[in-house]
């Protein structure tokens, strides 16, 4: 009987414990999805920041010489590729037509794995194979 008893009191202990630990939890819960909703509403704000550092990095672009341009088209290529992909290919587009040589194969593989990255992001998969498989794979330890 007095372990009966014993184990009643232990188990409404218990359960009491739970009760306190899914109520904290609960709390914790809430008040990250209520952070995670101020957040989504402040999104517009993160956006215009956003393209405001693209902007810049494209103003600093415009004032470079050609030739020292491809460090900043690959920082707006990078900006670009999750964001805005037509923008993304545009700059890569550049890219090649302004610094791109048949020597360069570092650029060459660059070139290959952000087209075939941007190609899997809008679902293009066989394009994306297609561009992996133009990587000369024995230059990849250079890039």
């Amino acid at each position: 009987m007095r372990f009966l008893c014993s184990l009643c009191i232990l188990l409404l202990s218990a359960a009491s414990l739970h009760a306190k630990d899914v109520d904290t939890f609960k709390k914790e819960t809430l008040d990250e999805l209520k952070r995670l909703d101020q957040v989504i509403s402040e999104k517009l704000i993160y956006r215009d920041c956003y393209i405001a550092q693209i902007d810049s990095l494209k103003q600093k672009a415009h004032l470079m010489p050609q030739a020292e341009r491809t460090n900043l088209y690959q920082q707006i290529f990078r900006k670009y590729a999750r964001f805005q992909t037509d923008s993304a290919t545009s700059y890569l587009e550049r890219i090649e037509q302004e610094s791109l040589t048949p020597a360069d194969t570092a650029l060459h593989n660059y070139l290959c794995l952000s087209h075939a990255e941007i190609y899997a992001v809008t679902g293009v998969y066989s394009e994306a194979v297609e561009c992996l498989h133009k990587v000369n794979t024995s230059a990849l330890g250079n890039m």
